[in-house]
């Protein structure tokens, strides 16, 4: 071995000791860091690793007793991850598939040049070895990292890609009122069950895309009260691109979350009065729509998800787009545009409408946005939510995490900082090393340096110290935390800091001022029909938008009642007002149809009372809502409902409708003609009538899954398909047909509303039975073709693997030849000659078995009647000489039944089973063999038993492989049983084992009796 080289321990498991030799010679000859032990068993193989320090496992895959593949599931099965090298001769695809999903690391065929192979062998060894190493080292760096994660004021936690937890940090653990231990191996389904789904839901998003997730907001409940955390997840991908797990940080948000609330709060006031509106009103920010009202939604024919965050060209009729875009831009730089003007909006379903848009420019969440009134139109554009700021990302770490981090020697002198803390201060990390805050911050650096001094003096963490600090993005206000570090004596070497950047609050406090101005903006300008009215009735004050329904202007309103201003409806009005006052609760959702300057309109009233201090109705406030294009709407669905029923009846599979009742709303002129149930004697009824046609009885079927899972339904399909919400079934009606019965595919699907609620369930029908019968024969002939090639398969692999093993031996030991006949070493020359020479005799034996197998597939002489005692008499004349010699005793039934079979061919068979029951009879006192007969159901049972060593349970089927051998150490090429199993096959017939270990061999078979 080289001077530095590391060792490398190998363990070589294969059944043929003469190819371990080969292994272990070119191994360790060519390769000086080699040390290979061998052994010629699996359970051998066990109880070396568990002694040994290895660091590579070579196996054979087919051996006698536990093969490679039970060897590499023991091993994974007990934790074990040591290398694993499949090695054998047996090179079937689908071998090597089932190796490497098991846990081998490598799959190696024997076949090809000895030197090649070997070299490719220990290339792979060294390979996967040092990759072991390499793992192992990591571990080492993953502890090194571990003191930095713990004092992280973040909450920072590592999962893998079964959502485990592999590693939590010291603050994340505290908050939760555990320790990092408890965490490890579990998830967060285990450990927080009211929220587990909802984050290893989020996990598996990050898994499949590999995208980070960040700024997800969450409320959490620890031991010191319900918090609000912003988390966020990164995923972890090793060098081939691949996610194995993801790293996560929560950030404490309590604070800010509170004061979100506080502004949400004056926001919602203001929100409702808009909500009432008339017209459509939206805000749009960042050329997308962040804000608009339920009136615009209405007209537009979007929903509110599909409006949100929308680019507000959503709603311009594409002629239109150039010069709306060219206004907004306009606007939003400065320049004078109309903000009064006519275009053209196009809905959802395509059809246009004229529009008035009135636009202009608000401060919105601390930004400069478009207001924009849509006036005379009955479908609106957008609705959405506020679009909040987005927060800074989070990164991995030190220089990924989104905190400014620090590390300060004893002299206050900087040893490290992070890239979020240089950037934030307009410098890179280098321009910090080796100096003070003196240097750098002179102003501030002698408050800062005190404060180093104090924590490593007292040895004690500063938390939460706040501060307002000059950056080149201007003035920020930060939390600032020092942690102290000490070394393993407890002294204080060094101190790390985290700045966090806390100004965001302060913003939103701002904001939340800001906000009662914006809303009152909002209010004094939107186009909504409102009217503010005394207790005589008189109107107080009417909005521009009444006033110009109505071609008046509101201080033509003021002082006057409605008899004066509308004396055909005036005493109705006044009316209702004065029900208003008396009653005290308010009228809403009056419908009402108006003659108004832009012609007949219908609209909504809503009347709310206001109250002063003492609970006395003083005012009453009114909203009108144009609800003409709603009218119109509601007409347009009664035609479109006729025309929907009927496409249904024309449709050319039997097809019903039910509604969420479970009535028959639909019955087509197919599903009468299968069923013989014409639809006027089923419409309307429920009580799942629908499935008596096909049932016989009233029960769920396939449609009534539609509306909620039923285990007990599906059961009744073969199989239930689901894409996205529509379902599919087969199934086998006996009652089809007046009980001629057939087979049914239908296909079930939801029926919606506008709001996306089911109402009702469609389903189609369509007679499949002679698809089906095709189906059936079809693969039945597949099957019993499958079967054919998987038995000619099974040869040819059998016998490639025991033919190859002697070539590989004659092929090493000619190598090893060559190799001391140049060294002139006459006995090894001996030695592999030998080995050359036994492996050429074994080779021999099992080209004899194989020929004799490929021989079995025809008969030597036809079938005929044969009493089956006479084909046992000639089987006992043909062993009486072992039998004598072996003192064995053997007792015949008697009366055994005709059989009709090829007579010499069922000699051979008992003849081997005898030699068998004789060659492992072990040492019993009497050994016996017995040949008989028994019935069992319709099958004539034949069995040949004995009283030897026995066979165990794990063995009784491989002893029919072909050149299988319980124990290598005997005689022979284990070829008899598979012939036997072969001619029993050719006649028809089954065979079997019965044993136990130490307990005897019963060998039973099947053969075709005679009448």
């Amino acid at each position: 071995m080289q001077s530095g080289q590391r060792e490398i321990k190998v363990l070589h498991v294969d059944d043929e000791p003469d190819f371990l030799l080969v292994t272990q010679h070119n191994l360790e000859k060519k390769y000086a860091n080699f040390s290979v032990d061998t052994t010629t068993s699996a359970e051998e193989g066990i109880t070396l690793l568990k002694s040994g320090n290895y660091d590579v496992v070579v196996s054979d895959y087919q051996m006698p007793g536990m093969d490679g593949l039970e060897l590499l599931q023991t091993l994974r099965a007990s934790g074990d991850k040591i290398p694993f090298i499949m090695f054998t001769g047996r090179g079937r695809e689908e071998v090597a598939i089932e190796a490497l999903n098991k846990g081998a690391n490598h799959y190696l065929h024997k076949g090809g040049d000895i030197a090649s192979l070997y070299q490719t062998l220990a290339h792979v060894i060294i390979e996967l070895v040092e990759r072991k190493w390499a793992e192992e080292k990591v571990v080492e760096i993953k502890k090194e990292h571990q003191l930095i994660l713990d004092a992280l004021p973040l909450n920072v936690f590592h999962i893998n890609r079964k959502s485990e937890f592999v590693h939590v940090n010291k603050a994340l653990a505290e908050r939760y009122g555990l320790k990092p231990e408890e965490f490890k191996g579990k998830t967060s389904g285990d450990l927080f069950p009211d929220v587990g789904e909802a984050y290893l839901k989020s996990d598996k998003v990050v898994f499949e895309s590999g995208a980070r997730e960040i700024g997800t907001i969450r409320k959490i409940v620890t031991p010191q009260g319900e918090k609000w955390v912003r988390l966020d997840k990164v995923p972890l991908k090793d060098v081939d691109g691949t996610v194995t797990g993801l790293i996560g940080f929560e950030l404490d948000i309590t604070a800010q979350k509170k004061a979100e609330e506080g502004l949400r709060e004056s926001e919602d006031k203001y929100r409702n009065l808009v909500e009432r509106a008339n017209d459509g009103i939206c805000i749009i920010q960042d050329a997308l729509v962040e804000y608009a009202n339920s009136r615009l939604v209405e007209w537009s024919g979007y929903t509110e998800e599909e409006i949100i965050c929308a680019p507000f060209t959503i709603f311009v009729a594409p002629e239109e787009i150039p010069k709306v875009v060219d206004y907004y831009k306009r606007r939003v730089a400065g320049e004078a545009v109309p903000s009064l003007y006519e275009t053209v909006l196009q809905e959802k379903s395509g059809g246009k409408m004229d529009a008035e848009l009135n636009a202009g420019i608000i401060m919105y969440h601390g930004k400069p946005a478009n207001l924009v009134f849509v006036r005379d139109i009955s479908e609106r554009k957008r609705t959405a939510e506020a679009l909040r700021e987005s927060e800074r990302k989070h990164q991995i770490l030190l220089d990924s995490v989104p905190v400014g981090i620090f590390y300060i020697d004893a002299d206050s002198r900087f040893v490290h900082v992070n890239k979020a803390l240089a950037e934030r201060y307009g410098m890179n990390p280098e321009d910090f090393k080796g100096k003070t805050s003196r240097d750098l911050f002179p102003e501030v650096a002698e408050d800062y340096i005190k404060s180093d001094k104090e924590v490593l003096e007292s040895g004690e963490p500063q938390i939460g110290t706040i501060r307002r600090i000059n950056t080149p993005q201007g003035v920020r206000w930060v939390r600032l935390d020092k942690v102290p570090l000490k070394d393993d004596d407890g002294h204080v070497t060094d101190i790390i800091g985290f700045e966090l950047d806390v100004t965001e609050r302060k913003r939103i406090e701002d904001a939340l001022q800001e906000s009662e101005l914006e809303h009152q903006t909002v209010l004094d300008t939107v186009p909504v029909g409102i009217f503010h009215i005394d207790a005589d009735s008189r109107f107080v004050h009417v909005n521009k938008a009444l006033a110009e329904l109505f071609g008046m202007k509101p201080e033509d309103f003021k002082g006057k009642t409605s008899r004066e201003l509308f004396p055909d409806v005036g005493e109705e009005y006044i009316e209702s007002d004065k029900e208003i006052f008396e009653s005290g609760v308010p009228q809403s959702g009056v419908v009402k149809k108006l003659t108004t300057s832009e012609g007949v309109r219908w609209v909504r009233l809503d009347k709310v009372p206001l109250k002063d201090a003492d609970g006395n109705i003083t005012d009453v406030v009114g909203f009108e809502l144009d609800i003409t294009e709603r009218m119109k709407t509601q007409d347009e669905l009664r035609d479109a409902h006729k025309q929907l029923q009927d496409i249904i009846e024309f449709l050319p599979d039997a097809t019903f409708v039910i509604d969420r009742d479970m009535k028959v709303i639909a019955w087509n002129r197919a599903i009468e003609e299968m069923t013989g149930i014409h639809k006027e004697d089923i419409i309307g009824k429920g009580d799942y009538e629908y499935a008596l046609p096909f049932y016989g009885e009233r029960r769920p079927i396939l449609t009534d899954l539609v509306f909620s899972s039923n285990e007990e339904i599906e059961s009744r399909y073969a199989h239930v398909g689901k894409k996205g919400s529509t379902l599919f079934a087969e199934v086998y009606s006996p009652f089809m047909y007046r009980g001629k019965g057939a087979y049914l595919w239908g296909i079930a699907t939801p029926l919606f509303d506008r709001k996306g609620d089911v109402v009702g369930a469609i389903e189609s029908i369509r007679d499949i039975t002679d698809r089906k019968q095709t189906e059936t024969e079809r693969a039945g002939l597949l099957k019993e073709l499958e079967a054919k090639n998987r038995e000619m398969e099974h040869f040819a692999y059998t016998v490639s693997h025991d033919l190859r093993s002697p070539l590989i031996t004659i092929q090493g030991f000619t190598t090893m030849l060559q190799e001391d006949f140049e060294q002139n070493k006459r006995e090894s020359v001996e030695s592999d000659l030998k080995y050359i020479e036994n492996a050429v005799t074994r080779m021999g034996e099992l080209l004899s078995g194989t020929l004799e197998l490929s021989r079995i597939g025809r008969f030597v002489n036809p079938p005929e009647d044969v009493p089956f005692e006479e084909i046992v008499s000639d089987a006992l004349e043909q062993t009486a000489g072992e039998i004598r010699a072996k003192d064995i005793e053997v007792s015949v039934a008697e009366h055994f039944p005709t059989v009709h079979v090829d007579r010499m061919r069922i000699v051979e068979v008992l003849v081997n089973l005898i030699a068998n029951s004789i060659k492992y009879r072990g040492d019993p006192p009497h050994p016996k063999i017995e040949l008989g007969y028994r019935v069992d159901g319709k099958d004539t049972v034949f069995f040949v038993k004995d009283n030897g060593i026995g066979i165990d349970e794990s063995q009784q089927e491989k002893v029919f492989e072909l050149f299988y051998q319980v124990d290598n150490s005997e005689a022979g090429t284990g070829a008899g049983l598979a012939i036997v199993k072969r001619i029993i096959e050719v006649h028809e017939g089954r065979i079997w084992i019965e044993s136990e270990t130490g307990k005897g061999t019963t060998v039973c078979f099947t053969l075709p009796v005679s009448p």
